[in-house]
């Protein structure tokens, strides 16, 4: 039994995508892998982060909250933290009104995916730097567990969890992690803490922000990344590459009719050209039907953009009910759901095979509702 804990984190960031500046391509620095005392598990470290922008105001089709949302069931518990210990010393307390907003995100969230397992978000509200607006991603990846649906592919702990039906960190052993991690910034930001979808035309939508940073912790994001030499490649900056494995998202993942994983090399130029051709396609089976049975596009520039590019859907989807998932934000739009080909997405990445949710044994008044700690 392998154990990956990768803080993958992904950024929304308030400045534009088309100001033409690219993140720094250098390699992270390389991840650290543990190796379980009970040699159950080994444990990687990540550094690593995936940045989402903001693009120009207005240019996002604003979508409401399911209509049955009060009335659907809840298939999973989310159990969110509030400034734990593992956000540091940088906190300041979260507005009531900010709490709320994960509230309501995190009763959508608990109706898209289904677990017997508690998923834990660790919040943290803290000073980042101007024009970020937050940063999120999974704690953890765990590969070859009972249940899991391919050998040799990581699979983020929410997702790895539920198919398993158990908490691997419990059952091998190992301290017992969050599932994902989030950061909002505290400061410069003009939020919108309400639920009802409508922000000022000068304001972010925080509920939108949870919604979309919770995807990129529940598995809407690949590893892919490329050096400034022109390389692509997949896995983590692990310090042995030849023992690099792909995300599940990875390996739905094509450039025309070739898969990026089984079909170009690692470490490659070729993988380099292909995340830059403007012609990156998610090929899993549900995503495509959420699509009219076309293979969804995925944002990949001929400029390489770190954390942007390959991990959001293009911005053709901007217009759509899919627009909570492209690469950046518009002030004055809320995006109150996931639309069917980013669901479909979600399914694909392993929530399809996961468990049947809460059994109705096991429900009570405060297992039903998803239980925010504040």
């Amino acid at each position: 039994m392998l154990f990956f804990a990768f803080t993958l984190m992904l950024v929304l960031t308030a400045t534009s995508f088309a100001n033409g500046e690219v993140p720094d391509q250098a390699p992270p620095p390389q991840n650290q892998i543990i190796e379980s005392e009970m040699g159950k598990g080994v444990q990687m470290i990540s550094t690593q982060r995936h940045i989402f922008r903001s693009g120009p105001d207005g240019s996002q089709t604003s979508v409401p909250a399911p209509a049955n949302l009060g009335r659907a069931p809840q298939t999973s518990r989310i159990l969110v933290q509030f400034n734990p210990d593992s956000c540091g010393a940088n906190t300041t307390p979260w507005p009531e009104d900010a709490r709320e907003s994960f509230q309501f995100a995190t009763d959508i969230w608990s109706t898209i995916v289904k677990s017997k397992v508690t998923i834990t978000v660790d919040a943290c509200w803290a000073p980042l730097p101007t024009g970020v607006l937050g940063a999120a991603g999974a704690v953890s990846f765990w590969r070859d567990f009972p249940g899991a649906p391919q050998s040799s592919t990581w699979y983020p702990s929410a997702v790895a969890n539920a198919l398993a039906e158990a908490d691997l960190d419990v059952v091998n052993g190992l301290e017992n992690r969050s599932d994902i991690v989030a950061i909002f910034n505290s400061q410069g930001v003009e939020w919108y803490f309400g639920t009802d979808g409508k922000p000022g035309s000068d304001q972010f939508d925080f509920s939108s922000v949870i919604l979309h940073e919770i995807s990129h912790g529940m598995g809407f994001a690949g590893s892919m990344r490329i050096l400034n030499d022109g390389r692509g490649y997949w896995g983590g900056n692990v310090p042995d590459p030849s023992l690099a494995l792909p995300f599940s998202y990875d390996r739905l993942t094509r450039n025309g009719g070739t898969f990026l994983v089984s079909g170009l090399p690692n470490y490659s130029t070729q993988l380099g050209l292909a995340l830059t051709s403007e012609n990156i396609r998610f090929a899993g089976p549900e995503a495509t039907t959420g699509n009219s049975n076309n293979n969804p596009k995925l944002f990949a520039p001929n400029d390489w953009i770190q954390g942007t590019s390959y991990s959001h859907l293009d911005l053709e989807f901007a217009s759509t009910e899919d627009a909570l998932m492209i690469g950046f934000l518009s002030r004055g739009t809320s995006i109150h759901d996931l639309g069917p080909v980013s669901r479909g997405l979600i399914n694909d990445i392993g929530w399809a095979g996961a468990s049947p949710g809460i059994p109705l044994a096991e429900l009570n008044q405060d297992l039903y509702l998803p239980f925010v700690v504040r």
